[in-house]
């Protein structure tokens, strides 16, 4: 499973290695693992919250706060998942992974294709809750 994740993310990294990211590959790889978290959970309070009726708080934030303080609030909540992405997939793992760059480029896009099909279950799971309320 390790070796998995870290194909991925060497595809990622081999993505964020190019044009204007090409001086911080690693933190964007590690932020976009941290955003796919995200989705993730996001996906998971959809579903308990539209079938079983269960509203989950996963990520507490006060609607009466200023926007800098949400900003805090959620950085500080994605600070432990980044730490530990960290530790599990090291930079020179990553960038020296062993693999080509035809197997670098299908981790990427399978990667890719991967986050637009979470992206399209979010849409379809909350799309008739929209419909229905216009």
């Amino acid at each position: 499973m390790k070796r998995f994740f870290l194909n991925i993310a060497s595809g990622i990294y081999f993505y964020y290695n190019t044009g204007t990211t090409k001086r911080i590959p690693y933190f964007s790889t590690i932020a976009v693992l941290v955003l796919m978290f995200f989705v993730h959970t996001l996906q998971i309070g959809i579903v308990m919250h539209r079938f079983l009726g269960i509203t989950l708080n996963i990520f507490p934030i006060p609607s009466n706060i200023h926007r800098g303080f949400k900003y805090l609030l959620l950085a500080i909540y994605f600070t432990p998942i980044y730490l530990i992405l960290v530790k599990m997939l090291p930079k020179s793992a990553i960038s020296n992974n062993g693999l080509t760059i035809s197997e670098l480029k299908k981790n990427r896009n399978l990667f890719f294709i991967y986050a637009f099909l979470n992206v399209d279950l979010i849409v379809a799971l909350i799309s008739d809750k929209i419909a229905i309320r216009k």
